[in-house]
């Protein structure tokens, strides 16, 4: 099995793909985070496959990973021009799953707004994404602190179990 940690930052869920066996892979769009991702690889001795991402194509092959890992809101840090090509070329690289951790709501009991993802409020994710089914858009509520009430390393690595 191959899998994309599609934004992988410090590559932790890149290094959890590798501790259960698959081949993993994880891009980024920082030099430093694949940098700092390589180091824990290392460090946890796990082969990792990690890559500069240059924000407009992923040089990978048409559904060349079983699934794809876009945890941690990655996906609110992207402009919101950007979304629908991002989108697109994740469904293109992806046979089966794609796992997107993505703030739609707002959260703040007095009708603040939180600071992540402000411009994405009104963007359809299902839509996005549409060559892949929806399974569970309430996984994860956002709290007033902005932190969500379920861990997506939690709920990712439920999903690797099965």
């Amino acid at each position: 099995m191959r899998g994309l940690d599609f934004g992988c930052g410090s590559g932790r869920q890149s290094v959890l793909m590798a501790e259960f066996g698959i081949e993993a892979y994880g891009v980024d769009i920082s030099q430093k985070a694949i940098e700092i991702s390589k180091q824990m690889a290392a460090y946890f001795d796990k082969k990792v496959n990690f890559s500069v991402y240059d924000g407009k194509k992923l040089e990978f092959p048409d559904e060349f990973f079983d699934f794809t890992a876009c945890l941690g809101g990655v996906l609110n840090c992207i402009p919101k021009s950007e979304l629908e090509n991002i989108a697109k070329e994740l469904q293109r690289i992806t046979k089966t799953y794609i796992c997107v951790f993505y703030v739609q709501e707002k959260i703040d009991k007095n009708g603040n707004i939180p600071n992540v993802g402000i411009e994405h409020f009104d963007c359809d994710i299902e839509k996005l994404f549409d060559k892949f089914k929806l399974i569970d858009k309430s996984l994860f509520h956002m709290r007033d602190n902005g932190l969500t009430t379920t861990s997506e390393l939690l709920i990712f690595k439920n999903f690797l179990e099965k």
